[in-house]
């Protein structure tokens, strides 16, 4: 395995000097941040997240060879799609979610365990389709907010979008979860909210609504605004809750762009970027979550390197890809797998346990001139890596205070002058000498 994917247990295996580095390295550096974006310490952050290419368990030994790929480069999260669950159990049963092929299931979740991969499923808080005899109408709102989707297995469904204040529509949906849970030995969650607030649904204009849309069965207990989207919030709490009371994962997502809207701690990480096609607005749309997993879209082909300058800056992470999630376009599996691949054991060295991060930080006495669209974050522990970005389309002149060393996907490392020009989208990871 490559030395950068091995990381070093901090409660462990940490010597009296591994943690006499980590604290200078910080020490240091809060002497010299005058402000950033935002600051976390990381515990458990894992930036190697790959969205299996298949519609099921494939052939065994193709399988064990890509694992052990994705093993060694350092990935440690594999989702499978929607597809995974019978028709007749993904928006339509009682009980949902369960797969169509449970044996073959049970086989591969074993053997993705033999190789240290954690598993998360589909699964929606949301959709059901409105033709299932399990379906109750006073869940959900009108069909004109129905979702017109056609699976790679089925003809065409009208999802309708249930309630997250329905009470009908949560005692049947956490059931199913519970039971997904205790059948199979999936590592967590992967959450499609596909959740409809009032006035900011983003990717669809006919959700805009200037007043309150109900349903029938539904009871708003909870604030809905700007800050709250009270209902989905305490589903999510619920869920989340008896995800880590089992030690497992959860991962959601909101829809395009946006976030569930709390101030609780309701995920470990969350999509976001799906159908965008301006990675610039993303950009500015998403750099102050936490955790993202970049499933961005282009309309048409890009620098794969536009995925890392815009995302690793801000302590989030592209997905890793081999075929187009909801767009049937090649441009929607950038960047190449290949490439991606490479950079998970860079971005586990600068992510192990125990990294102090200042995100978008102003910093004027290590990084003593640079221009306003460039910028620096710092991510320190025993070793000290300062992120430079350059989202401006020309080169900006950077001086640096003191010596560092350029780190290249390979982990080959050379110096850097303290005085360089940063080329115009140009990410730079420099590690302290």
């Amino acid at each position: 395995m490559d030395k950068q994917a091995v990381r070093k247990d901090i409660m462990r295996s940490y010597t009296a000097q591994d943690h006499k580095k980590r604290l200078l390295n910080i020490q240091e550096a809060r002497r010299q941040v005058v402000s950033c974006r935002k600051e976390e310490m990381l515990m458990n952050f894992e930036p190697g997240h790959f969205v299996y290419p298949g519609i099921g368990p494939g052939d065994p030994e193709e399988d064990a060879a890509l694992f052990g790929r994705l093993s060694e480069a350092g990935v440690k999260y594999i989702y499978t799609w929607s597809f995974w669950t019978g028709i007749e159990n993904r928006w339509n049963g009682d009980p949902m979610f369960i797969p169509k092929e449970p044996d073959k299931v049970k086989a591969f979740l074993d053997l993705a365990h033999q190789y240290g991969l954690k598993v998360l499923p589909y699964t929606s808080t949301n959709f059901f389709n409105r033709n299932s005899p399990y379906f109750n109408p006073d869940w959900a709102y009108s069909p004109s907010y129905d979702l017109n989707h056609k699976p790679y297995d089925a003809e065409m469904l009208t999802l309708a979008h249930c309630s997250p204040n329905s009470p009908g529509w949560r005692a049947h949906l956490l059931r199913q979860y519970v039971n997904l849970l205790d059948s199979y030995d999936y590592d967590g969650l992967y959450i499609d909210t596909g959740y409809i607030r009032r006035c900011d649904y983003i990717s669809a204009w006919q959700y805009y609504e200037e007043e309150p849309v109900m349903v029938k069965d539904e009871i708003m207990a909870f604030p809905e605004n700007e800050k709250h989207d009270g209902g989905l919030e305490d589903l999510l709490s619920i869920i989340h809750a008896e995800v880590k009371r089992r030690g497992k994962t959860l991962t959601v997502f909101k829809e395009g762009t946006d976030r569930v809207r709390s101030d609780r701690d309701l995920y470990d990480y969350m999509f976001a970027g799906e159908c965008a096609t301006d990675i610039d607005f993303v950009r500015r749309r998403i750099r102050d979550y936490k955790h993202v997993l970049l499933d961005f879209s282009p309309a048409q082909a890009m620098d794969e390197q536009e995925y890392y300058l815009n995302s690793v800056p801000f302590l989030q992470v592209p997905l890793l890809k081999q075929f187009p999630i909801t767009l049937d376009d090649a441009t929607a599996i950038i960047p190449d797998f290949e490439y991606g691949l490479k950079w998970v054991p860079l971005l586990k060295a600068m992510t192990e346990d125990g990294t102090q991060c200042y995100i978008d930080a102003d910093c004027p006495r290590l990084v003593r001139r640079k221009g306003e669209e460039t910028v620096c974050s710092l991510f320190l522990n025993r070793d000290s890596y300062l992120v430079l970005a350059n989202f401006g389309h020309k080169e900006d002149e950077v001086e640096l205070s003191g010596s560092y060393r350029r780190v290249a996907l390979d982990g080959e490392e050379e110096p850097c002058p303290e005085k360089f020009l940063l080329k115009g989208r140009e990410l730079l990871i420099l590690k302290k000498a």
